[in-house]
């Protein structure tokens, strides 16, 4: 196959210096990705996106691909959603959700209201726009507060979670202040097993790795850390939250549990269009023994490191690196012949 892996900067994408090590190592992954292909016969190349001279790249690539992996990142997912209009629009075939569903699961605030809506497990939660609306008195704390436009726990530390209203005003702010003109996500903490459920499929057919769940060790114990993935706990090598945050297989769960949590994860991937891989984060309320979905990753991380969800859930079954990305590869060919 003749295949085009995207990437783009952290300029490019609009990331505040804070957020710089995420793109760090969305460039990483895109590079890794398009070695493991080259070195399994395939004829891959790395494009750099911009924002200037974006649809003409693309019109450009569509000559000279059979496949695209797109691998942009930016904040509010402005240069995503276009790489995906342009790859549309020029007919590119492409891996993962198309435009709709990234606007469905990248803007938490459609998302709460898509979950809710069809009746799907979330926690409660309010959204803030200026920071001056009253906080709602039924929600319970615990609260996490985040950006209601990032996901790989961008703007997620061990301060988000907070156990009063005054403290909960501070983070809001925050982020008001750091996320212009977006959304702020105040949550109902649910203090349980943290599950990742990740799919993979087409049109017309969906399967779910096994589960795999972050195992909080040491000093979130030993220091009385909340158990959340954070940013560093995801990007800060070296530092005990992310040595402490390890990824493992869920082996507690009944054969009926965990079959329900897959089949759960499989419509929702569905329903939002989020085609050929995604992920599910997932909280696990210990005593309702309900799975709480916290949010829908459309384009997770590709990785190859013992430490990724995806990497230890496909591993289970066998399923090398360069065999998952051929099988995401031609599940995006099939679905653009549809």
């Amino acid at each position: 196959m003749r295949i085009g892996v995207l990437y783009n900067t952290a300029e490019a994408g609009g990331f505040p210096g804070t957020d710089r090590q995420y793109v760090a190592d969305a460039i990483t992954n895109a590079r890794n990705v398009t070695e493991t292909l080259t070195k399994n016969g395939h004829q891959t190349d790395l494009y750099q996106i911009t924002n200037k001279g974006l649809d003409q790249e693309i019109k450009r690539l569509a000559k000279k691909v059979d496949v695209v992996f797109n691998l942009t990142e930016s904040v509010g997912q402005k240069l995503v959603l276009r790489v995906i209009s342009s790859l549309e629009k020029h007919k590119v075939p492409y891996v993962g959700a198309n435009r709709s569903g990234q606007i469905l699961t990248s803007d938490k605030l459609i998302l709460k209201n898509f979950l809710t809506s069809h009746n799907f497990p979330t926690p409660k939660a309010q959204f803030f726009k200026n920071g001056k609306e009253r906080i709602i008195k039924t929600l319970r704390y615990p609260l996490i507060i985040k950006s209601a436009i990032e996901h790989g726990s961008i703007s997620i530390h061990q301060e988000s979670v907070v156990d009063n209203p005054k403290d909960a005003r501070k983070q809001i702010q925050l982020l008001l202040e750091k996320y212009h003109n977006t959304y702020v996500l105040a949550e109902e903490f649910i203090d349980g097993k943290e599950i990742n459920a990740s799919v993979y499929g087409s049109l017309d057919w969906t399967n779910c790795l096994p589960l795999s769940e972050v195992d909080f060790i040491g000093s979130y114990n030993n220091l009385g850390k909340w158990k959340i993935c954070t940013y560093e706990a995801n990007y800060n090598k070296g530092t005990p939250e992310y040595n402490d945050s390890p990824s493992k297989l869920v082996d507690w769960l009944s054969k009926k549990e965990e079959e329900y949590i897959k089949n759960l994860s499989m419509t929702i991937c569905k329903m939002t269009e989020c085609f050929d891989y995604a992920r599910l984060d997932i909280r696990y309320h210990p005593v309702k023994k309900i799975p709480y979905i916290i949010d829908v990753n459309s384009y997770p991380c590709l990785k190859d490191i013992k430490e990724d969800t995806i990497t230890i859930s496909r591993r289970a079954l066998g399923i090398g690196f360069a065999h998952f990305l051929e099988i995401l590869a031609k599940s995006g060919i099939k679905r653009s012949t549809c």
